[in-house]
């Protein structure tokens, strides 16, 4: 009987011991392992963007982690350690409109690469301009309206309309 016992005990240590072995790789597949995110931040010709503030937010519901870069003199920036998930990349620059990119996907041994185009703080400015009309007829049109009308109202010396 005590062999009996001794065996059952000797299998269920076993037992525990492989077990245990088992469930360190899976212990270690669900670690965490960070990504790295990387970008480049240039103006609507081109031309890289050197001191561009780049922020990085996480989207993680409960997670208020801000992490900062600027871009370097080729407009390059490099965040590296970050945890997997989602993120709102926000770059700012004197002289031009903040810009937001939303949802950029870091995920885990893997460098994610962003694009950022930065739009110039005088850019919707240009889209307002418009170039005078060339006919000089349509802006004086109001004008022939006016001097056709047949009773026109106008203010006397006293205050009164007269209807001529």
């Amino acid at each position: 009987m005590k062999q009996e016992r001794l065996r059952t005990l000797g299998a269920l240590i076993l037992t525990v011991m492989v077990s245990s072995f088992a469930a360190i790789p899976a212990a270690a597949q669900a670690k965490h392992v960070p990504g790295k995110l990387a970008g480049v931040v240039h103006d609507a010709a081109g031309t890289p963007q050197m001191g561009a503030s780049v922020e990085l937010i996480s989207e993680a519901v409960g997670v208020a982690a801000i992490r900062g870069f600027l871009t370097n003199t080729q407009g390059m920036f490099r965040g590296d350690k970050l945890p997997p998930g989602f993120y709102t990349v926000r770059v700012t620059l004197a002289g031009f409109l903040p810009t937001l990119e939303k949802h950029v996907r870091v995920t885990s041994n893997v460098t994610t690469v962003v694009r950022i185009e930065l739009e110039s703080m005088f850019a919707s400015l240009d889209q307002l301009r418009r170039m005078p009309s060339s006919s000089a007829a349509e802006a004086d049109d109001w004008k022939w309206v006016l001097r056709s009308a047949s009773r026109r109202c106008v203010r006397s010396w006293n205050g009164w309309m007269v209807i001529r």
